[in-house]
């Protein structure tokens, strides 16, 4: 599986926000890491649709070596990746679990559910256990 990104230009005005950005990404878990104004949350709303480039593609290849066009995959590009966005405005006083267990449920199969998710492994996978009780506000 890759999703690959090539010459993604993105201007507000006179502001150039992105020039002709290009990178290819496979399974993990990546960070844009770059100074306010870097580009790095247009990045992110380009690639989910979010925003439109100024030009450039971006390409989705799911193992059979033919990559599709992200933007004509519309909803079957969606389903396969995860996007936390710069300002998600869940509940101000939930702490991570709990806005976790939220977004599970949303995403759950299992519709309507009064089902709570353990995100526990999941912090404890990444070492975040530490975490779990600190109200982080959005």
């Amino acid at each position: 599986m890759k999703l690959i990104i090539k010459g993604i230009t993105k201007s507000y005005g006179s502001t150039l926000a992105l020039s002709n950005f290009t990178a290819t990404l496979e399974p993990g878990i990546y960070a844009l890491l770059g100074p306010n104004g870097s580009g790095k949350s247009t990045l992110m709303n380009i690639i989910t649709d979010n925003l439109k480039a100024d030009s450039g593609e971006i390409l989705y290849d799911g193992g059979s070596g033919n990559a599709e066009n992200v933007l004509k995959m519309g909803v079957r590009f969606r389903e396969k990746i995860g996007f936390m966005p710069q300002y998600p405005g869940l509940y101000p006083n939930f702490t991570d679990p709990e806005k976790g267990n939220v977004i599970l449920r949303i995403l759950s199969d299992d519709k309507p559910t009064n089902q709570a998710y353990n995100v526990t492994p999941t912090l404890e996978d990444y070492y975040l256990y530490v975490f779990e009780d600190i109200i982080v506000a959005t």
